[in-house]
This record gives structure tokens, sequence and C-alpha cells, in this order.
């Protein structure tokens, strides 16, 4: 990062220095907060897909769809389409 000389600067270069500072931390934000969402959908969706096929194999073996409904909180309908 490269030094600025401050004797050179104004008033409205601090302002400006600290104002670009802010944006920046914001952004940080930003971005670390797409990471947390991106995470979550992530894991929310490996769980979803996890259920489906357990409920896959249940159906397989010949466990009544209403069992495997019950079990797994999968409607009728979604465990008809595994």
């Amino acid at each position: 990062m490269k030094r600025i000389n401050k004797k050179g600067l104004r008033e409205d270069d601090f302002v400006y220095i600290e104002n670009e500072k802010e944006i920046w931390e914001e952004v940080e934000r930003f971005e670390q907060g797409i990471y947390e969402v991106a995470w979550k959908d992530g894991r929310e969706d490996g769980r979803k897909e996890g259920i489906e096929e357990i409920a896959k194999v249940m159906k397989t073996s010949g466990l009544p769809i209403e069992k495997i409904s019950e079990i797994t909180n999968l409607s009728k309908e979604a465990i008809d389409e595994l």
C-alpha cells in the first residue's frame, strides 16, 4: 500500500479518503453477507437432496408412501415423483 504525504492534502481530500474507506468496509460487509447466504442455501439444498435420497431407498424397499411421508415430511406427491 502506498503511503500518502499528508502535508499536500486538503481537508476535502481527507473527507474523500474517509468516504472511500467507509465504502470499502460496506463492500466487505456485503460480500460477507453473500457468502453466509450462499453457505446456508447450499446446506439447505444438500439436506433436501439427502432426505429425497433416503425416501427413494425407502420407496424402493417397499415401505408404504404414507410411512415415508411421515418419516421424511415429504408430501405424498413428492415421493411419487422420486
